[in-house]
């Protein structure tokens, strides 16, 4: 991340983790030694972090928060479930919508509710936010192809 960073000339401003597990916070230590910008986490999972950054560093966004970065809009949306602190990011450019949704969905599924108590506000999460977006937005799972609202509300099971 950091070669390309560099290769393209790009200035880093935020880390936005959807969640705390290792597989989608992996090498936060070594962009944060790199690079001192803000880790945006959801309340309830730096425990999770695998290797934890300085408390000073993590911005807990709130929800339906929205920042500019460049001429992008990014827009913080709270959706619990598959971990207590979720997040999704959505990225809008004019007419251009895309959301990076981690493991909250699928491409025809949906991540697994860790802790599985947290089953129902997943779904939840899912339903009332996830696929309330609008219906040509791309959304960009954490594993797996990349997909659309309109595509997961005709087919996926857990819409």
């Amino acid at each position: 991340m950091l070669s390309t960073i560099k290769q393209r000339n790009l200035t880093l401003t935020a880390i936005c983790l959807t969640h705390g597990h290792a597989d989608h916070a992996g090498g936060l230590d070594q962009i944060l030694a790199d690079r001192s910008v803000p880790v945006y986490l959801g309340d309830g999972d730096f425990d999770l972090l695998p290797l934890k950054p300085s408390r000073d560093r993590v911005k807990i966004p709130k929800d339906r928060e929205t920042i500019s970065v460049g001429n992008l809009k990014l827009e913080f949306l709270a959706t619990p479930g598959h971990t207590p602190g979720g997040f999704c990011y959505r990225m809008r450019r004019d007419q251009e919508e895309l959301c990076f949704v981690g493991d909250t969905l699928f491409a025809g599924s949906v991540g697994r509710s860790n802790p599985f108590s947290l089953y129902s506000t997943h779904l939840r999460s899912v339903r009332e936010v996830v696929l309330k977006i609008s219906e040509e937005a791309i959304l960009l799972p954490g594993h797996g192809p990349a997909t659309t609202v309109r595509e997961e509300r005709l087919h996926n099971p857990f819409a």
